[in-house]
């Protein structure tokens, strides 16, 4: 039987807190890098199973008129995103609202 997404959602939720993380660049100096982990199924069809992802939201410390949210699917099976989220403030300025 499948899961109902929408049910499943509603009671899980990420916790978001300061990442312990350090030597990432000083140009994140102008951010705040918050972090959580969330409990999924592995397949939402037979959801007997589940996984943990690992989610970090990168956010600017000065407020915006807009109020812009990205998501970016980073790393995979056995692989980091910890790289891209080191370039994200290069590539994505605080003006932009993200």
């Amino acid at each position: 039987m499948a899961l109902n997404t929408t049910e499943y959602a509603l009671g899980h939720r990420c916790v978001w807190s300061t990442c312990n993380v350090t030597g990432y660049p000083s140009i994140y100096r102008e951010y705040k890098l918050d972090c959580c982990t969330l409990s999924v199924p592995l397949n939402y069809a037979r959801p007997n199973r589940s996984i943990t992802i690992s989610m970090s939201r990168l956010s600017p410390l000065q407020s915006t008129s807009q109020n812009n949210t990205l998501f970016i699917l980073m790393g995979g099976p056995g692989a980091s995103g910890w790289n891209l989220l080191k370039s994200a403030a290069l590539l994505i300025p605080a003006q932009l609202g993200l």
